[in-house]
């Protein structure tokens, strides 16, 4: 039963983000930031399934950014680069919130 509802929440969430809706993009990236403690699994999951992340908002990828760079890590996914983070880095020393 738990698995099915995580079947269709993740479902939903790529027809969400498929049909680019990129104003839908934030709750998603929110719901993948509070799995991030519980479910790092999932969360990656929600994150790789963001079609182009490049071409969101720069708050919106330099938290994708953030948030992917938190999953891969939870996840023992190797860092092949730093680029990824270096995105978020630079967004919010210059924008804030600096605790990001």
């Amino acid at each position: 039963m738990n698995r099915n509802i995580y079947v269709i929440f993740f479902s939903l969430a790529f027809c969400l983000i498929a049909c680019r809706q990129y104003p839908h993009i934030q709750p998603l990236l929110q719901e993948a930031e509070t799995l991030m403690g519980s479910r790092p699994d999932s969360s990656l999951i929600l994150l790789e399934a963001i079609p182009s992340p490049e071409k969101l908002s720069e708050e919106d990828y330099a938290t994708w950014c953030l948030l992917m760079t938190q999953a891969r890590d939870k996840n023992y996914v190797e860092h092949t680069s730093d680029s990824v983070i270096g995105v978020a880095v630079r967004y919010f020393e210059k924008q804030g919130p600096k605790d990001r």
